[in-house]
């Protein structure tokens, strides 16, 4: 099953998702090698050169399994949302606010939100699942407002320390109770 996102996906009137671009790229590499931002990524913990987020772009160009937005707050890109399709029935869910000042406005609710809705309203998926550091308590009090729940823990190798991460999931029963 596809991930059918529109081109730009509206949040309210000065917040919006638009596809990845390849115009976007430098303002990507920027973020994926911030300092401030690394240290709560749980993923991509590399700090890739533009040639190589160029590659991973167009890698994933032509994926139906992915959809990866660029967060705009009026004219201004201010972070990222991926989704990747995990299997039949869930999506993987990332998303990060790279400039500090949007930080703590609620746009990440309002992303999360939006995002959830839109998952659940539109497409077959049942579950959405994100990890994220354990110790990134902004974070999980925003996903655990969105209707995430932790459903596990672990430890993984990041520059070859021990990092603990939560799993996170939302079903989409307890989205369509979280509604009621």
């Amino acid at each position: 099953m596809k991930i059918d996102f529109p081109s730009l996906f509206l949040l309210d009137n000065d917040l919006s998702i638009r596809r990845l671009s390849v115009d976007d790229l430098s303002i990507i590499n920027r973020w994926h090698n911030s300092n401030e931002l690394y240290k709560y990524l749980v993923g991509s913990c590399y700090r890739p050169s533009l040639e190589t987020d160029r590659k991973w772009f167009y890698d994933g160009l032509n994926n139906d399994r992915l959809y990866r937005g660029i967060i705009i707050y009026s004219t201004e890109p201010i972070g990222v949302v991926y989704l990747t399709r995990d299997n039949v029935d869930s999506i993987v869910f990332e998303i990060f606010i790279a400039n500090e000042a949007f930080r703590g406005q609620g746009i990440g609710t309002i992303v999360c939100s939006s995002i959830i809705k839109k998952i659940f309203s539109y497409s077959e998926y049942n579950q959405i699942v994100l990890s994220v550091l354990k110790s990134n308590n902004r974070a999980i009090a925003l996903y655990k407002k969105s209707g995430f729940k932790i459903v596990s823990s672990k430890k993984v190798l990041k520059d070859n320390k021990p990092i603990y991460v939560y799993n996170m999931c939302i079903t989409r029963r307890d989205y369509e109770n979280k509604r009621d």
